[in-house]
């Protein structure tokens, strides 16, 4: 994940990014693709796929498994130090997320909104 993570910043920050100081931004979208391909890694099915496109005002992340019947579920009443609290960090991270189910695929996807302002 560590070399998926250094790739996706420097393609970032190398395509040219909207003004203003968006470390921030960028920090998100860079935890927010950790957290989906470590789930779509630790809850899915081979092949696992990540694609990550500029959009709008911001990045979609699109990961994909073979495991379409296995609906991503957010942990509840678990103690966090075991860990299952990504879907809920994805909330709050994300102006929007979800899931979906194509042919043999199922896409979990997020949307990390860029703040423009200066």
């Amino acid at each position: 994940m560590t070399r998926s993570r250094l790739d996706l910043r420097a393609n970032v920050l190398g395509a040219g990014v909207p003004p203003g100081d968006i470390s921030e931004d960028i920090e998100c979208l860079l935890l927010a693709y950790e957290e989906l391909a470590s789930n779509g890694f630790r809850h899915g099915q081979p092949p696992v796929q990540a694609a990550v496109t500029a959009a709008g005002n911001g990045w979609l992340i699109d990961v994909t498994d073979a495991a379409p019947d296995h609906a991503p579920t957010p942990a509840v009443d678990r103690d966090p130090a075991f860990g299952g609290l990504g879907l809920h960090l994805i909330s709050r991270l994300c102006g929007d997320y979800g899931w979906s189910v194509t042919a043999d695929r199922k896409h979990v996807w997020a949307y990390v909104n860029v703040d423009t302002a200066a």
